[in-house]
C-alpha cells in the first residue's frame, strides 16, 4: 500500500456513522464519535480478575489540537490532553475508565452532592465486589468518600488535603508547622471509633496527612530516606499506612509509564484519532501483561518473554497474516502485473542508489507450503537468506524477497523450510 493511501484511510477512520446517532444521544455524550469503541475496550477492562488492591489515578491522553475537552493537568508527564480517570492494580493493569467530558461525564450522580474526584471514584468502584482496598491521591481522598465506599463494603487509603481534614480531628491533630519542628520519622495518630477512621500525619520531607478506615497503628517499621546534612542514608520509622500506600498507589503510573513505550501515537489535529489510538494501546498493554504473568506463572525464562515492543509487532503481523489469500498469488495474472510493477520500482530504486530491503516475512507466511513461487526479476540484489552473502535475481512472489537457486546452493528451499 501507498503512503499516500495508507494516510489517507487513517484519517477518514471512523468507528461510528454519524446517521445512527440521534440529536439527543450527541447532546448528552461528547464523546459518541469514539463511543463503540470505547464501550469494547471497556468491556474487557472490566472481566480481567482484580485484585483486592487497586489504586485511583489521574492519566492525560495527550492532544495539542482543539478540542472542547482538553484539560491541563500539572505533575503529568504530558500534562495537556483529555483527561481520564483510572482504576487499575498495582502491577499496572487497567480495570476500567472514564474521559472526562464536563458536566455529561456522571450523570448517574447528577442530584448527589459529591464532588467531581468523589463521583469517579464510585463510578469506577460501582461493580466491584465488598472486599477490596482503594487506593487514592489527595485529588481524591475525602471523609465523605470513605464513608460511601464503607457502605459498599470497599475500604479506602489516601493522602489528605489540608483542607478535607475532618473538623473533629482539626482540634486533637498536631499542625504542620509544629511538625516540621519534630525529627523525621514523627507521627501522630487520631481515631475516630465513632466512624472507624483513623488520620494519620507523618513526617518525611515535609508532613504529609492519611486518612484511612483500614490501617491502623499497630505497626511501625522503617525505610531508607537520604539525609543531605549526613550525605547518606538513614533510617526512619514509618507507620504501615505509608508502606501500604506506596506498594499500592502506582498503578496508574505504571499503566501510563506502559503506554509511553512504543506508543501508536502521530501528529493529528483530531481528538478522536487521539482517543482510538490511546484506547487500541491501552488494549495491547494489558494484554502483554497478561501474557507475562501467564507466563512467568508457567515458570519460563525471563529471556524467552516477549518485551512490549515486539509483542505488538506480534500482534501486527498476526493480523496481516489472517487477511492472506494463500492461494491469490498462484492464479491471477493481476498479481504478476503488480510484482512487474514492483520490479520497476526496485529498478528505479536501483539506478537512484537507494537500497530499501524488503523486510522479512512473518513465520506463518514464511512456512505456508502454497504460493511460494520462484520469478526472475531484473535487479540483482544481495540473497535474504541469513548467512548468504550472494547476489541473485530470483525473488519469491509471495515473501517479495530475494533468494538464491542454483544448482550449487538453494537458499530458496532452506529460506521456506523450518529447520529442525
Amino acid at each position: 500500500m501507498a503512503r499516500n493511501r495508507f494516510l489517507l484511510l487513517r484519517n477518514a477512520l471512523k468507528v461510528v456513522f454519524d446517521e445512527d446517532v440521534t440529536p439527543e444521544e450527541k447532546a448528552s455524550d461528547r464523546l459518541w464519535k469514539v463511543r463503540p469503541l470505547i464501550t469494547a475496550v471497556r468491556k474487557g477492562c472490566k472481566l480481567q480478575e482484580k485484585t483486592q488492591n487497586l489504586s485511583v489515578d489521574e492519566m492525560i491522553i495527550p492532544f495539542q489540537g482543539i478540542c472542547g475537552m482538553k484539560q491541563y493537568c500539572p505533575g503529568k508527564p504530558n500534562p495537556v490532553g483529555l483527561k481520564t480517570f483510572v482504576l487499575a492494580t498495582p502491577e499496572g493493569l487497567v480495570c476500567d475508565f472514564d474521559i472526562y467530558q464536563g458536566n455529561t461525564t456522571y450523570p448517574d450522580f447528577q442530584d448527589t452532592n459529591f464532588g467531581l474526584s468523589e463521583k469517579a471514584v464510585l463510578s469506577l468502584t460501582k461493580d466491584l465486589v465488598p472486599g477490596h482496598i482503594i487506593y487514592c491521591d489527595r485529588y481524591f481522598t475525602s471523609e465523605k468518600l470513605v464513608l460511601a465506599l464503607e457502605e459498599k463494603g470497599l475500604k479506602c487509603t489516601g493522602t489528605l488535603m489540608k483542607n478535607r481534614v475532618p473538623r473533629s480531628a482539626r482540634s486533637v491533630m498536631t499542625d504542620d508547622k509544629e511538625m516540621k519542628k519534630k525529627p523525621r520519622g514523627s507521627w501522630k495518630i487520631v481515631v475516630n471509633k465513632a466512624k472507624k477512621l483513623v488520620l494519620t500525619k507523618w513526617v518525611d520531607s515535609k508532613p504529609v496527612t492519611f486518612l484511612s478506615n483500614v490501617h491502623a497503628d499497630q505497626t511501625i517499621d522503617e525505610c531508607q530516606r537520604w539525609s543531605k546534612t549526613q550525605r547518606k542514608y538513614i533510617s526512619v520509622p514509618r507507620p504501615e499506612v505509608v508502606k501500604l500506600y506506596n506498594r499500592n498507589m502506582g498503578g496508574v503510573d505504571m499503566a501510563d509509564r506502559m503506554l509511553s513505550y512504543c506508543p501508536y501515537r502521530y501528529r493529528t489535529k483530531k481528538w478522536t484519532q487521539r482517543v482510538m489510538s490511546h484506547c487500541i494501546d491501552l488494549a495491547i498493554s494489558n494484554s502483554w501483561i497478561l501474557y507475562r504473568q501467564d507466563k512467568k506463572n508457567e515458570g519460563a525464562d525471563p529471556k524467552s518473554i516477549l518485551q512490549l515492543r515486539y509483542f505488538k509487532m506480534e500482534i501486527a503481523e498476526a493480523i496481516i497474516d489472517a487477511n492472506i489469500d494463500t492461494d491469490s498469488s498462484l492464479d491471477e495474472p493481476e498479481n504478476r502485473e503488480e510484482g512487474h510493477h514492483e520490479n520497476q520500482d526496485e529498478q528505479h530504486l536501483h539506478f537512484r542508489r537507494r537500497c530499501v530491503p524488503a523486510p522479512i516475512p512473518s513465520a506463518a507466511q514464511r512456512y505456508r507450503k502454497a504460493g511460494h513461487l520462484p520469478e526472475v526479476s531484473e535487479v540483482q540484489r544481495k540473497c535474504r537468506l541469513p548467512g548468504c552473502k550472494m547476489k541473485t535475481k530470483i525473488i519469491c512472489t509471495s515473501c517479495k524477497i530475494h533468494l538464491c537457486l542454483t544448482h550449487e546452493r538453494s537458499c530458496y528451499k532452506l529460506f521456506h523450510v523450518p529447520r529442525q
